[in-house]
């Protein structure tokens, strides 16, 4: 079971790369959550060993740090060189047009694919629809004949069978997205996040 530093020790290596003002926030909380534990009577190595560790308590920092702010720093670092201004201003009609085309490319296979989403549960949202309607217009129909009416309950039951099917199909195709977009999304982090590390 570790200590209190040793703990603090081991976020703080975790926690490497990020913003130094999320690292130090993180190390106070913890910091002072260990002490008022302690104060309270509570064993500090058994306090520590109930916490999350240091790698979950990053992973979860990492998630919730913005990439704007990632960004920004990484930015905010850099010193240009006049010959390097020069080419930026003058390749930007060349690298900015691709930049934006391959943003916009992105941008439209990500729409599109969440496109599909939507049109799937548009689709679950008609079968369940055509299961109601069906079997509102079934005493109609049972007025005329029993076999229609047979046929509009066994319609009205299929489509229902296909909307509770489709629904959980189209949850879990979202969910998938969803998880797809926060796996890009802590990809990109981690690589800004790598680079600070590396730097020191």
């Amino acid at each position: 079971m570790m200590n209190k530093d040793e703990f603090l020790n081991d976020l703080r290596h975790a926690l490497k790369g990020l913003p130094y003002e999320e690292v130090n926030k993180t190390l106070d909380y913890y910091s002072e959550l260990i002490d008022d534990a302690v104060e309270d009577g509570a064993d500090e190595k058994t306090f520590i060993a109930g916490l999350e560790d240091a790698d979950t308590i990053a992973g979860r920092i990492t998630d919730e740090t913005s990439i704007r702010k990632l960004v920004a720093r990484e930015v905010k670092g850099k010193r240009f060189s006049v010959p390097a201004i020069i080419l930026i201003i003058v390749g930007s009609p060349i690298w900015l047009s691709i930049l934006i085309a391959v943003a916009a490319s992105l941008l439209a296979l990500y729409v599109s694919v969440w496109s599909v989403v939507v049109s799937l549960f548009a689709a679950d949202v008609a079968f369940a629809a055509s299961a109601v309607l069906a079997v509102i217009a079934m005493p109609f129909v049972f007025v005329e004949s029993i076999a229609k009416a047979l046929f509009f309950l066994g319609t009205a039951i299929a489509c229902a069978g296909l909307a509770i099917l489709g629904f959980f199909g189209c949850v879990w195709c979202a969910k998938k997205l969803i998880q797809f977009t926060m796996f890009i999304v802590r990809k990109i982090k981690y690589k800004f996040i790598r680079k600070e590390a590396e730097r020191i």
